[in-house]
């Protein structure tokens, strides 16, 4: 019922083929009861480097640095893994170096309920050697690798559904890196001139309860049909679906690749909506600049010929329609409170919420307010709804 079959080359958005640890000389990347065991349980698990890791110079006071997955396994001689960090780094490190890491639970330092499944294997700083003969795995090594990214796909399938089932949301654990984020900005200050102020009829809808303005840039689905030029010309500065690994198309990928899991029969089961629900927007939301900023923009209000032909109703009954939510953050970080809506029985929570995480939860059981901490915010928001198609 979760993804099954995944391709080596779509398994994990941003993730290139030629950097495939089995393409790299003397590792193996294997997902069989033998190697498990033979590689001390460590292949494929979360991992923390509890000393020096050759390649990089790091401080041991600096925890997300020094903890990731474990991706390859140089086999019984060496007994050295290829760990990549939440941070986007690559270390060789021999397994006398590692244990394994539970993340701390969600509301202390550091703490997530998943972590993404699979690293891209981002960083450009690896001293790993490619293999001299053009680095092209074996058909067995592709499809260890296709089975390894498989496997992580469906545990963090299982423990995504039943953190939403339980408590409503989940917050998962990104692998990022500082490349990849400057990149993206790069991308959004393109867009700057694009960016606009949701009209007051639809701002709560939308962006959360009080506490929750800021400037938005739709990316799919814009807000009212008159923003159709403003979609195609934002979608050609981002770079579309062409490069993928880098830049805002590399978060876009993230979101995406959590909206076809979304779709399948499994989680449209358990939480109650139409498999294969549909997409029901993409934007881009970050602080005013300014007050100045905030009085230009303005706090405007749905034209009157937008009324008369029903446009506030379809995007009213297109929010009531939103079944989850999620927000990934590009850059910066922020606060988020969760409250029940009327008749749920759930507390309230509120969360940190830092750059390279992502929030998802279910808006047909929780209001949200999402704070940013810094005029340097920059969240991507995109739903999931069923049953109604977008204005």
């Amino acid at each position: 019922g979760t993804l099954r079959g995944l391709r080596h080359a779509d398994a994990a958005p941003g993730m290139p083929a030629t950097s495939a640890p089995s393409e790299r000389t003397g590792w193996s990347q294997e997902d069989g009861a033998d190697q498990g065991l033979q590689s001390g349980g460590l292949l494929g698990a979360l991992v923390e480097v509890v000393g020096s890791a050759s390649g990089e110079n790091l401080e041991a006071s600096n925890a997300a640095l020094l903890r990731g997955r474990a991706c390859a396994w140089s086999g019984p001689a060496e007994d050295r893994f290829l760990v990549e960090t939440f941070e986007g780094l690559s270390l060789d490190v021999p397994s006398s170096k590692l244990s394994k890491f539970a993340a701390p639970p969600v509301g202390q330092p550091g703490g997530f309920d998943a972590a993404w499944p699979w690293p891209p294997l981002l960083s450009r700083s690896s001293d790993l050697e490619e293999d001299e003969g053009g680095g092209q795995s074996s058909a067995e090594d592709d499809a260890q690798t296709a089975a390894a990214i498989e496997d992580a796909w469906e545990e963090f399938s299982e423990l995504l559904l039943d953190r939403l089932l339980k408590k409503g949301f989940c917050l998962v654990r990104m692998f990022g890196s500082e490349e990849v984020r400057e990149d993206a900005m790069q991308d959004v200050e393109k867009l700057e001139g694009n960016f606009t102020r949701l009209p007051a009829e639809l701002e709560q809808a939308y962006l959360g309860l009080l506490g929750s303005t800021g400037k938005v840039l739709w990316l799919l689905n814009g807000c009212d049909v008159h923003h159709g030029e403003l979609k195609r010309s934002a979608a050609q500065l981002v770079g579309g679906s062409e490069n993928e690994d880098s830049g805002l198309a590399y978060f876009r990928q993230h979101a995406h690749r959590l909206h076809g899991l979304f779709s399948e029969e499994v989680f449209a089961q358990a939480l109650g909506y139409e498999a294969g629900s549909c997409s029901a927007g993409e934007l881009l939301r970050r602080p005013f600049a300014s007050k100045e900023e905030e009085v230009v923009l303005g706090l405007g209000s749905m034209y009157q010929l937008d009324i008369e032909h029903g446009v506030v109703k379809r995007h009213l009954e297109l929010a009531r329609s939103h079944l989850l939510c999620v927000l990934l953050v590009v850059a910066g970080g922020g606060q988020v409170e969760l409250s029940p809506v009327e008749g749920v029985d759930l507390p309230i929570v509120c969360l940190d919420l830092p750059q390279d995480h992502l929030l998802v939860f279910r808006e047909d059981l929780l209001n949200f307010c999402y704070t940013p901490l810094s005029s340097g915010d920059v969240v991507l928001q995109s739903w999931i709804a069923s049953g109604i198609a977008p204005p």
